[in-house]
């Protein structure tokens, strides 16, 4: 292992080992064979993630904006079905590319397969913000998603650094970048979208006028630049297999059909798949359905919110999946060390209330927008906290399901898995969309009124919950 050991003067591990120690935990300078101190691949992962999020979570409080300045709609409440079209091409083409990218970082390395994915984004990234009509928004957010891996070799890249001792923290990290990158996302996108309008002494008469989204694309851009050039910088090459194991590893991976055939034939991968797309319909699903309900007419239930109170509330997100993470995980695995029943806690005693409370807010505070914030965050919490930890456990149980004689194919079974996020990810934004807009149509009463979306989606994580139920720990250890 020693010759895979980067190869640095004792002055530059110094002062490398120092500017990390500004930006990440005490909890995250522990050493894993073969790859080094975790700072130096947390760090680079860390801006992946991050730059994951913000390419899916950015446009969510400025879209409905965009479709009404597209002229497809009349107002607002009427753009769901448009934004769930455009939200669902970054999903769809990382659908039609992930498990194609999880096993080109098999064979080519992570570290390759990541840079390719950031330096992607940054060309494309500022082309949404110049989109003229739905079509062009469409085509760029596809070639977006279809030409970034990042996600995939990103999770393998940690399921391998990780030992059992650490996978908590080495997990939490998705997570954890997660909380971060909703703040960017929901700064980015609240704040500096529109800038002509919201700040028109600073922006009228410039080039942001003429292209109201292209200020918070191009900053997206530029972070994945950044990002690109830190995965270059710091992340340490993964340790090589002996070429006979490779073959060996590989001849098996070949005869089962590749990471699908694997994941087909064993049933404990199969449970595993189903809860992860549960969990991604849901929680995608939600980020849909809030950012509209917020911002319809109180009179249609909803609270009538600017994109900007629709970017503060996310942005309060952030700093509650950190708490998350770095709290509320440690305290309840002191309690609940099985990472199943753990799961099973976040389903019945957070997700379910925190998907389901929202329209109580619209209900008591409608109309009064600071109290309506309050009567919010409560339900905000446990719907961000709860998906946190269950993302964090469902990344677990995906690299615990390969063993050790196809440890080879991780990359492409993570990205299978990632196909399968996909699918819910792909569906749910135009489902969850049509869902919102029906319902605040609506002529019927409770439950088939302007509730209907939050009803529904608490009922439906008993679906991840029932295949939870269905796995044993020997299923998911690595």
């Amino acid at each position: 292992m020693s010759n895979q050991q980067p190869l640095l003067d004792r002055a530059a591990l110094r002062r490398d080992r120092h500017c990390a120690s500004l930006l990440c935990p005490p909890a995250c300078m522990f050493t894993t064979p073969g790859y080094g101190e975790a700072w130096r691949w947390m760090l680079p992962l860390a801006c992946t993630f991050l730059n994951e999020c913000i390419c899916l979570s950015m446009l969510y409080p400025f879209l409905g904006y965009m479709v009404l300045d597209f002229g497809l709609v009349e107002s607002t409440n009427e753009a769901g079905l448009y934004v769930g079209y455009i939200a669902s091409m970054f999903t769809l083409g990382q659908l039609l590319s992930g498990s194609f990218w999880g096993s080109a970082s098999d064979r080519w390395g992570r570290r390759r397969v990541i840079c390719i994915g950031l330096f992607n984004t940054m060309l494309l990234a500022p082309l949404f913000g110049l989109s003229r009509n739905l079509w062009q928004a469409m085509a760029v957010r596809f070639a977006m998603g279809l030409l970034s891996g990042n996600a995939a070799a990103a999770k393998a890249y940690i399921g391998e650094a990780v030992t059992p001792e650490t996978q908590d923290m080495g997990f939490s990290l998705v997570a954890i970048c997660w909380s971060i990158g909703n703040v960017c996302a929901a700064s980015l996108g609240g704040f500096l979208s529109r800038p002509a309008v919201q700040f028109p002494n600073a922006f009228g008469g410039t080039i942001f006028e003429s292209w109201p989204y292209l200020l918070p694309c191009t900053v997206a851009a530029a972070f994945a630049g950044i990002g690109c050039v830190v995965t270059l910088r710091f992340l340490p090459s993964q340790p090589r297999r002996s070429s006979g194991d490779a073959t060996a590893v590989g001849g098996q991976s070949g005869q089962s059909g590749g990471p699908w055939g694997y994941v087909l034939r064993n049933r404990r991968c199969r449970d595993v798949f189903l809860i992860y797309f549960c969990i991604s319909w849901l929680d995608y699903g939600m980020f849909e359905v809030y950012p509209l309900w917020a911002i319809t007419s109180t009179a249609e239930g909803g609270l009538a919110w600017s994109p900007a109170q629709v970017g503060f509330t996310q942005m309060l997100g952030g700093p509650m999946l950190l708490l998350g993470n770095l709290v509320l995980l440690p305290a309840l695995r002191r309690r609940i060390p099985s990472s199943l029943a753990l799961q099973r806690f976040a389903i019945c005693a957070m997700a379910i209330p925190g998907f389901a409370l929202f329209p109580l807010a619209a209900a008591c505070c409608a109309g009064d927008d600071g109290a309506a914030t309050l009567a919010v965050l409560p339900a905000f919490f446990l719907r961000i906290t709860s998906v946190g930890l269950i993302f964090t456990l469902s990344f677990q149980f995906i690299n615990g399901v390969v063993d050790e004689g196809h440890r080879s194919m991780l990359g492409g079974v993570t990205g299978a898995a990632q196909q399968a996020g996909n699918v819910a990810r792909f569906l749910t934004p135009s489902a969850s969309a049509w869902l919102v807009a029906w319902a605040n149509a609506s002529p019927y009463r409770f439950p088939l009124d302007h509730t209907l979306p939050f009803t529904l989606f608490g009922v439906a994580w008993l679906a991840p919950l029932y295949f939870n139920l269905r796995l044993k720990a020997a299923d998911v250890a690595a």
